[in-house]
């Protein structure tokens, strides 16, 4: 009987620790969803990437969006990406580093190392009169260990 309640315990304690992991990348990603909403400081200076967006519609009810990061001036650490829009959304927005590992684009990597995030959104409207606004958060890490963010959004 005591086996059974020593396992019963460590059930519990596995089950606690995932569901706080789950609950910590979930407010995670709430937070930088928020952030990336409510920041009116984005950057107007030049960019440490290169960031390049594309929208093109892939039939009557949808349009796809993706945007591209790549070409860093510095190495960037533990990157992770958010990018959301002001379009009706009931899905998870796309990201790099939230709900996987946190990546890497260094300085003098390959030319072929980016970032692509892509999504659909559900709509009729023309593309040109649909005033799609992307906002992109970039947190990253330098090699000297300072933790930079990159506000960006299309005009």
């Amino acid at each position: 009987m005591r086996k059974v309640y020593i396992l019963l315990l460590f059930s519990l304690i596995l089950i606690t620790g995932c569901e706080n992991d789950e609950e910590t990348i979930k407010n995670e990603y709430i937070a930088m969803k928020n952030q990336t909403f409510n920041d009116k400081n984005y950057t107007d200076t030049e960019l440490p990437v290169d960031i390049v967006t594309t929208i093109e519609r892939i039939d009557e009810e949808a349009i796809n969006y993706k945007v591209t990061i790549s070409n860093p001036k510095e190495n960037m650490n533990d990157v992770k990406v958010l990018v959301v829009h002001n379009c009706y959304n009931e899905d998870v927005f796309p990201s790099i580093g939230v709900f996987d590992e946190p990546q890497k684009l260094l300085a003098n990597g390959d030319d072929e190392e980016v970032l692509v995030l892509k999504d659909t959104i559900k709509t009729t409207k023309n593309i040109s009169k649909l005033d799609l606004e992307l906002k992109i958060l970039i947190e990253y890490t330098d090699d000297n260990g300072e933790k930079k963010d990159i506000y960006y959004k299309t005009t």
